[in-house]
């Protein structure tokens, strides 16, 4: 049974780069690791994940077998852009609640009546 894996994920550039260069074994056989090893990186249940130097060097595979693009480079950059947004998004929302808290306090101080304020004389 096949399953679904995100989008730009390392389990779904694992997949591209394993359909272009003769599948898992072929993987396998690159980096020198067992093939139940290398699925386990493209399951998305399993803890295991690929190391960096192995998916740069499946990169360099996916390139030398006449696959177009860099699929592992590829997620990472939209991995980091996506906790690139989430932490700019918090900043936001943080700015939001400094700002709402400031107009929370300002609006309970007491404000300035007629009875405290001070009234000047006309200058006769």
């Amino acid at each position: 049974m096949t399953k679904l894996r995100a989008p730009l994920s390392f389990e779904d550039a694992l997949d591209r780069v394993s359909g272009a260069v003769g599948g898992k074994p072929a993987l396998a056989l690159r980096c020198g690791r067992k093939e139940r090893t290398v699925r386990n990186w493209g399951d998305p249940d399993t803890p295991e994940q690929i190391p960096v130097d192995v998916a740069l060097d499946f990169d360099l595979f996916f390139a030398e077998q006449g696959g177009v693009g860099s699929p592992f480079l590829e997620a990472f950059a939209h991995q980091r852009e996506q906790l690139e947004l989430a932490r700019h998004c918090d900043r936001v929302a943080l700015g939001r609640q400094a700002a709402d808290a400031r107009l929370t306090r300002n609006s309970s101080r007491p404000s300035l009546s007629s009875s405290t304020t001070q009234t000047r004389r006309p200058r006769r």
